[in-house]
Formats: structure tokens, C-alpha cells, sequence
């Protein structure tokens, strides 16, 4: 049965981050998106849409980083939603958010070691934001940070039709043969020069692979950037000039490949 539950636009946001930093605040966001908590049979997560909704709004899925769908991925959501997007942000941990890294790493390994399960869910958000009236179901893309953003390589590399484009920061490079395949969509991918999670070597490879076989690809590279350099409350990693760029370099990506 399905439960849908209205919730505040504006609250105070808490942190989030990939491996080794704890949570850490950062500013209330304003902007007049209604969200909606989701629970409906296996799917969680939080439908972000602007007040008031757009009819026919191209329809985003994001894919949180480690520490669950916390407030830092929902602002996120809030940004696209105010651009005018439908998002439904998913929580790949049933609705779970981690207080520590220790418990990230243990919820990150069990979605990692069933990715078949993962990616099922995440179909099942894509049925979702299907069945919304605000949505134009002929406009889907996924965007992942982090395990968000191996789990936005697992749903493209799924062959699933309805995904049009995929954004990927910072995540697991796809290396099985067959499944890069069905990788033909356009994909934009956000890397740190100094990832020390992610290689930027094994990135080219992925980058190469998939050029070699036709698959647009738009990936940007930083200098002086590691892993999680987009999260605005991982202040040991964060670096605002690149976060902005990437920043623009997504909305243009978007527009450009969901015809806003």
C-alpha cells in the first residue's frame, strides 16, 4: 500500500558525505518545492516537485551517496526541482541514514553485493516517476554522487530504454563486457584528478571504452580535486570553484539531453 506523506520545504539541513567524514551542517534551502516521503511496497524515497508542479517536466532519479538519502542529497533534489525537475530521490537503505562510517560501509556492502537488487528498486522509481501526472515519461535521466553515482553506472548499464541520459560523480567505472554494451545513452561524468576511491586512470579507461563503441560521453576531470569534492559539507574535500563548474557543466548536460 502506498503511503505519501507532505512534507516542509524548508528545513535544517544536516550533512552528508562519502567514506570517513561524519555529518556536518550546513544552511536552510527556501525554495518553494513540495516533497512528498514515499513508501510504496519496496521503494523509499522523496518526491521533490515545484510549486507549483510543471505539467510535463522532464523526470530525474538521484542516487544518494553512502550515507543514505540525508538532507544534504534531499537539498540537492531541491535545486533541480526548482529548475523544474521531478525528482524522486531514492534511499537505496529502506529509508536508513547513516550516523557513522562504520554503518555507511555496512548498508554500502549489502546494496553492493546484490546490485541486481539495486537495480530493481531503482526500476521501480522509474515506474514512479512514470505514473506521475507532472511527468513526461519520454524524459528520464539518473544522477548518482559517489555509490549514488556507481549505482547511476548500474541502472545505464541495465540497457533499461526509459533512462535517456546518466550523470555520474565520482563513481564506480562499469568493466563488465556485456554490460557496458547496453551503455548508449549520453552519459556526463564528474571525476576528481586526485581520487584516491576512484582512479582517474581507470576512469580513461571507462572514458575510452565507451567512446570506442559510440556512446556520447561528456567527462570532466579536476585538478587538485579528490573524492566527494562536490559535497559542500565534507570541508576537507569540498572544493567550491569545481563544484560550481560541475555544477553548471550538470544543468547544461541535463537541458541539452531532456530538451528543457
Amino acid at each position: 500500500m502506498k503511503k505519501i506523506f507532505l512534507a516542509l520545504s524548508a528545513v535544517a539541513l544536516l550533512a552528508a558525505g562519502c567514506p570517513s567524514a561524519p555529518p556536518a551542517s550546513i544552511q536552510p534551502n527556501t525554495q518553494a518545492v513540495t516533497e512528498y516521503a514515499i513508501q510504496e511496497g519496496d521503494l523509499y524515497g522523496t518526491f521533490f516537485v515545484k510549486d507549483p508542479p510543471p505539467i510535463g517536466a522532464p523526470g530525474l532519479l538521484l542516487i544518494h551517496e553512502w550515507w543514505g538519502l540525508n538532507d544534504q542529497v534531499k537539498d540537492e533534489a531541491r535545486k533541480l526541482a526548482d529548475q523544474g525537475y521531478a525528482v524522486f530521490a531514492i534511499s537505496l537503505y529502506d529509508g536508513e541514514v547513516a550516523k557513522d562510517a562504520a554503518r555507511a560501509g555496512e548498508l554500502a556492502g549489502k546494496v553492493r553485493s546484490n546490485p541486481a537488487e539495486a537495480e530493481r528498486k531503482m526500476k521501480l522509481a522509474l515506474d514512479f516517476l512514470e505514473k506521475q501526472e507532472t511527468v513526461d515519461k519520454t524524459r528520464l535521466a539518473s544522477l548518482g554522487w559517489c555509490f549514488g553515482g556507481g549505482m547511476s553506472n548500474i541502472l545505464a548499464s541495465s540497457g533499461d530504454p526509459r533512462i535517456k541520459a546518466s550523470v555520474v560523480y565520482y563513481g564506480t567505472p562499469t568493466t563488465d563486457a556485456a554490460r557496458l554494451k547496453n551503455m548508449s545513452r549520453p552519459i556526463l561524468g564528474i571525476w576528481g584528478e586526485d581520487d584516491q576511491s576512484v582512479k582517474a586512470a581507470d576512469v580513461r579507461a571507462f572514458e575510452e571504452k565507451l567512446k570506442a563503441q559510440g556512446t556520447p560521453v561528456e567527462f570532466h576531470y579536476y585538478a587538485g580535486a579528490g573524492h566527494a569534492f562536490a559535497n559542500p559539507t565534507r570541508g576537507d574535500a569540498y572544493r567550491p570553484e569545481a563544484a560550481a563548474d560541475a555544477w553548471q557543466k550538470t544543468l547544461d548536460f541535463l537541458k541539452r539531453e531532456l530538451g528543457m
